[in-house]
């Protein structure tokens, strides 16, 4: 139960950062320079 849980958690965490990559890289392509929010957080 508890191993399923943190697979479910660690695939949960890839997708997120998959997805800011995802942003990051469209954002960049769109803008030359670095979003502000980005380097705020």
């Amino acid at each position: 139960m508890h191993s399923a849980l943190y697979v479910h958690l660690i695939s949960l965490t890839i997708l997120g950062e998959l997805q800011l990559l995802q942003k990051d890289s469209s954002v960049g392509s769109s803008k030359t320079e670095p979003p502000v929010e980005s380097v705020g957080l």
